[in-house]
């Protein structure tokens, strides 16, 4: 650690690069805490409009809008593009004797 402290405090570009990383600090917060609020809003939808979902390919136990904490992950998932497609698609899906006003039943598979 002190070989590093050393270091960037002997090499002028080393020590400059340093520093405008340090001063965007705060920046990087503020991005971070808004990507949080508008995954909070998209997952607090999610789990009101689709926690009733039966699951089928794309839609299963670990990926789905049955729990905020799964809604988050889940919407991390799509924010690196994995699959958001496909898991749009079988959403829409109408499946053969669908009730469309379910009760919750949080222990449902």
């Amino acid at each position: 650690m002190g070989r590093l402290v050393r270091l960037i405090k002997a090499v002028k570009g080393l020590r400059t690069l340093f520093n405008t990383m340090v001063a965007s600090i705060p920046s990087i917060a503020n991005i971070g805490s808004l990507l949080f609020l508008i995954f909070f809003m998209y997952a607090v939808c999610g789990v009101q409009l689709y926690s009733t979902v039966a699951f089928n390919e794309d839609l299963n136990e670990q990926a789905n809008f049955r729990s905020f904490g799964n809604a988050m992950l889940l919407l991390l998932r799509f924010s690196t593009g994995e699959n958001w497609n496909g898991f749009m698609r079988n959403l829409l899906k109408d499946k053969d004797n669908c009730d469309p006003d379910p009760e919750y039943n949080p222990d449902a598979p």
